[in-house]
């Protein structure tokens, strides 16, 4: 090998090399989470001292002819004192267009998902 394909080889080697440290620097920097974080937030949340949980939703398919066929049954079913949220959703199909079909989802908490599975 010459001294100039030595020389090229090198050149390339380095540049390799630097771009691998930047990358590697990158991928630390987007990390929002240093080392250890994510060990201590597992430990926090299995110890109950992690208040920030998120609430739990369930969604409940609202249809005339099923179950559950109106907010207000889905709110005495699940015994709640207000109205669940609501909403009404499109359908598509797999080309991405809208059908005229929609669909009623009610969105209620833990509690109230576990007095209508009783």
């Amino acid at each position: 090998m010459s001294d100039l394909h030595r020389k090229l080889a090198d050149i390339t080697m380095r540049r390799k090399e630097e771009e691998e440290r930047e990358s590697r620097r990158e991928a630390r920097d987007d990390n929002p989470w240093p080392p250890g974080a994510w060990a201590r937030a597992d430990q926090a949340f299995r110890d109950g001292s992690y208040k920030l949980r998120p609430k739990l939703r369930f969604p409940v398919l609202i249809t005339p002819d099923g179950p559950v066929c109106s907010a207000h049954a889905l709110q005495q079913l699940a015994e709640m004192e207000s109205p669940p949220n609501i909403m009404v959703m499109g359908l598509i199909d797999k080309q991405g267009r809208e059908l005229e079909k929609h669909v009623t989802i009610g969105d209620i908490d833990v509690d109230a998902w576990l007095t209508v599975e009783e």
